[in-house]
């Protein structure tokens, strides 16, 4: 099982995704999925070092959004990051979408999660969709984005590589690929082993399908099993249109 000290060390390369075409591609593809509204109230659940949140800041007219993440390094570069660029109307909490979380009913205009979901055991993924509609508004979104079965680091690389030649040249995408050399390494080794971890049975990636499933009647799915990241990814944006009600 991967530790909090693995974590530790994905996130202190897991920027260097941020320099990926096909990784900024499926943020672009997530906040698509919004729809255009005044004063949204956004979750982003499992928010890492922030990079969905920053670009839902720039794009889209909010009230506020939250980042909700496990991991309290992921946090404190995230915060760090919200600081630097003066980014406002971010706010970031600490807890695990394993346990109930510590929002209001009917809170949230939107639920967002990139690569999160896949983490997270089958068994525990029924009482996270049920938080979600307890904290999501009659007609809220939940839009997703996690790892498929097709999930491939090298094709990943090699889609990001051959866009920069084409924008760029062969000499400058190449240069800029030597300078990330080391992180990219790093996080490459890192995903060997996310993947490594999901052919042991720790992690189950996102089959065509499953998110119908997953969701069930009271979610109406808009747009189910978009390929993003590069083929390595499956989207669903859906709409609720359930009412919670307490057990």
């Amino acid at each position: 099982m991967l530790t909090e000290d693995f974590w530790r060390k994905y996130f202190k390369y897991y920027d260097i995704l941020n320099e990926l075409e096909p990784y900024r591609n499926t943020l672009i593809s997530i906040i698509g999925c919004i729809k255009p509204q005044d004063n949204l109230v956004i979750l982003d659940a499992g928010c890492g070092t922030g990079n969905l949140m920053f670009e839902i800041a720039a794009r889209v007219k909010l009230k506020k959004i939250i980042g909700l993440d496990y991991s309290t390094v992921a946090l404190e570069i995230a915060r760090k990051k919200a600081s630097m660029l003066g980014v406002k109307g971010l706010d970031f909490k600490q807890g695990s979408l394993a346990q109930p979380l510590q929002f209001p009913e009917n809170f949230f205009d939107v639920i967002v999660m990139n690569n999160v979901l896949y983490t997270l055991v089958p068994e525990i993924r029924d009482s996270t969709i049920r938080e979600f509609k307890r904290i999501l508004k009659p007609g809220g979104q939940l839009i997703m984005s996690n790892l498929s079965t097709n999930f491939s680091p090298f094709s990943i690389y090699k889609n990001h590589f051959y866009f920069r030649v084409r924008k760029v040249g062969y000499i400058r995408a190449f240069s800029q690929f030597l300078y990330y050399l080391y992180p990219t390494i790093a996080i490459f080794y890192c995903n060997w082993l996310i993947r490594k971890e999901a052919a042991g049975g720790q992690y189950e990636f996102i089959r065509p399908g499953y998110y119908r499933k997953l969701l069930g009647s009271e979610f109406q799915i808009t747009r189910e099993d978009f390929v993003t990241y590069a083929g390595s990814a499956l989207l669903v944006s859906s709409i609720y249109h359930g009412s919670y009600k307490k057990n």
